[in-house]
């Protein structure tokens, strides 16, 4: 995780738009980190070096831990862990706001109100389904299929004749055929 410095410092580039000056600032400190680490002496830096190598593997270690969605699910478990009571204070109070938003719903009848999960079903939608069913039921002569079964082409013909019933539509039915009778039950049903 960045630390709370690391993140100040990215904000204010953000901020600030001085991404060359970073980028100037940048080369000129590792010029002068490297000059540091020469005039060193060997023992020096080899300490210098392993807490750099340290700082870089913590780096790495991070970046590893939050790209990957094994990472991040270990990381947060782990973080579960650790703040496990604070969680469950939040919790808590969560499912006490909640008790009270219930008795505030419940109110004189004691029961919740319900709140259907399901979309409306359109009035042309319903017209389609009239017109399968008027075509299940219908005869062999008038559909074309013996009862209780649905012709070929149900679907299509039931759309087509529901379009044409439809009172929002300019279309008028004239003619003969099955889709313009069954066009005129459902003009008489809508």
């Amino acid at each position: 995780m960045p630390t709370h410095h690391e993140i100040e410092k990215a904000l204010a580039v953000l901020a600030g738009g001085r991404i060359a000056q970073v980028g100037v600032g940048a080369v000129q400190t590792a010029r002068r980190e490297a000059a540091a680490f020469r005039s060193l002496s060997a023992a020096a830096q080899a300490r210098t070096a392993g807490a750099t190598a340290l700082r870089g593997g913590k780096f790495i270690g991070r970046q590893a831990i939050t790209k990957n969605p094994y990472g991040i699910a270990a990381l947060l478990a782990y973080e579960g862990y650790i703040h496990r009571d604070a969680i469950a204070d939040v919790a808590e109070q969560l499912f006490s706001v909640m008790g009270e938003a219930v008795d505030f719903y419940e109110g004189e009848t004691g029961q919740l109100p319900v709140i259907s999960s399901r979309r409306k079903v359109s009035k042309a939608n319903k017209a389609v389904k009239h017109g399968m069913s008027l075509l299940k039921a219908g005869t062999k002569a008038s559909t074309g299929a013996d009862k209780g079964e649905l012709p070929r082409g149900a679907f299509l013909t039931s759309v087509k004749a529901a379009g044409l019933a439809n009172p929002n539509t300019p279309s008028r039915i004239k003619g003969k055929g099955r889709i313009k009778n069954l066009a005129r039950k459902l003009k008489r049903w809508w």
